[in-house]
């Protein structure tokens, strides 16, 4: 979760070294980091499992929907090339200099 909020942290201040893990990848773009910060906080909660509960059970299960829905969304635009904007959503501007 913390690499992913570092991502987001990057795509809203504007700091382009936050955007890759190393400059010699491409950067991260927001809603990946979106997904992760999600998949990661749902695992959280289902990670001691001697204190699960049905509500943290169901807690879980919220940003793993919503997870799911971002891939099935992505996927469409992938597919049929529609352009859902999720990206411009979170960073309306791009950092000075993003290594796409």
């Amino acid at each position: 979760m913390s690499i992913s909020a570092a991502v987001l942290t990057g795509w809203a201040v504007g700091i382009p070294w936050l955007l890759a893990l190393s400059p010699r990848f491409v950067t991260m773009k927001p809603a990946t980091a979106i997904g992760f910060f999600l998949s990661g906080f749902s695992l959280l909660l289902l990670v001691t499992e001697s204190s699960l509960t049905t509500v943290r059970r169901r807690l879980s299960q919220g940003p793993a929907i919503l997870v799911a829905l971002l891939g099935i969304a992505t996927t469409i635009e992938f597919a049929t090339g529609l352009t859902l904007h999720f990206d411009d959503l979170r960073a309306p501007a791009k950092p000075a200099r993003c290594n796409e």
